[in-house]
């Protein structure tokens, strides 16, 4: 049990370090951009809103990324790249496009009426975006889309 905590923890430090110099690097550039609607800004609650909830989010997704890990080098659930460096390369590629392809559905699914409000209504209450509201999802986005 304490390799499952230790693996979800250095997920989400690694998340989190990404994310912060991530979005202080595109906050610091989008200062010297021409605003599209510069009338339009983003209250800083919001901002301080988006910035914690892209925290839990981030611990969410960690716990999912860190227990699938965990799982493959535990337990050896999961499933094994081919062989070589060609194979690694291929189980790459097919990993970013079976994820993107889910990612694309899935985000198209809850931007549908049903699922809109109950699911994905949060991310988009920020009117005028800001770096900090990408990742602010509730858990049952996180659930769906990740």
């Amino acid at each position: 049990m304490y390799s499952l905590i230790t693996t979800v923890v250095a997920v989400y430090v690694a998340l989190l370090a990404t994310y912060v110099v991530t979005c202080l690097v595109v906050t610091r550039l989008n200062r010297r951009t021409v605003k599209i609607q510069p009338f339009r800004q983003t209250a800083p609650s919001q901002i301080r809103r988006d910035r914690k909830q892209s925290m839990l989010s981030l611990a969410m997704i960690a716990a999912m990324l860190g227990c699938g890990h965990w799982t493959y080098t535990a337990l050896g659930w999961g499933f094994r790249p081919l062989p070589g460096i060609g194979g690694t390369v291929l189980s790459l590629i097919a990993s970013l496009v079976l994820f993107d392809t889910w990612f694309y559905w899935l985000h198209r699914l809850i931007h549908t009426r049903f699922f809109y409000r109950r699911v994905h209504r949060w991310h988009h209450l920020t009117i005028a975006p800001v770096v900090w509201a990408n990742n602010s999802d509730r858990l049952i986005d996180s659930l769906f889309l990740q």
